[in-house]
């Protein structure tokens, strides 16, 4: 269970608020893990249920948020084969169910289904100085009304450590995931993020 604020630079705040709204996330989760030899498999679920409250508006009285909170569940399997002790190939799919409890302003309900498919190499320590994970693949998020378009397209996503020295690590981290938006007419995007610290 998680309290947090609104960003006022996310695509949906409300822009006329007069201060930041708060989040609350309620979530479970449950994974799975076995292995057979040097296949290993995992089957993973989760439950999130996300609710933005309401927030005073500049001029006065309340802005409503009920067309930002959703329920989403989702389920993702993956098998992996072991290469050695330091490295894994896998492939993983996963697929979702994102129910909106309200629509926005143009009267379209954002509720959807999508579907995840990646092959990525896992690292395990490597000399003590490289460890993580990197994937691409491909997804798609179908909302349920067919007035919006599909989004799909390539994902990637990586989290790879490097310590190169006792005193100095490089994190490289990568993230694709399919954003919704209560903009009239659209369906969300297609977000990527890469960083390095």
């Amino acid at each position: 269970h998680q309290f947090d604020k609104d960003s006022r630079s996310a695509r949906d705040s409300p822009a006329a608020a007069a201060e930041r709204g708060d989040i609350e996330t309620s979530r479970a989760a449950v994974t799975l893990n076995h292995r057979f030899n040097r296949l290993g498999l995992q089957i993973r679920g989760s439950v999130s249920d996300i609710d933005y409250a309401s927030v005073p508006s500049i001029a006065g009285g309340l802005i409503g948020n009920d067309e930002r909170d959703f329920t989403q569940r989702e389920v993702a399997i993956r098998a992996g084969w072991q290469l050695s002790r330091k490295a894994e190939v896998f492939a993983e799919t996963a697929v979702n169910d994102r129910d909106f409890h309200a629509a926005p302003a143009d009267g379209i309900l954002r509720s959807s289904k999508g579907e995840r498919y990646r092959v990525g190499l896992a690292f395990g320590p490597w000399d003590a100085t490289i460890r993580g994970e990197v994937s691409a693949g491909w997804g798609r998020q179908g909302p349920n009304d067919a007035r919006l378009d599909d989004l799909e397209g390539f994902i990637v996503d990586a989290n790879l450590a490097w310590r190169a020295s006792p005193l100095t690590t490089f994190l490289l981290t990568a993230r694709s995931e399919f954003v919704d938006t209560n903009a009239a007419d659209s369906a969300g995007a297609l977000s990527r993020q890469v960083g390095l610290e």
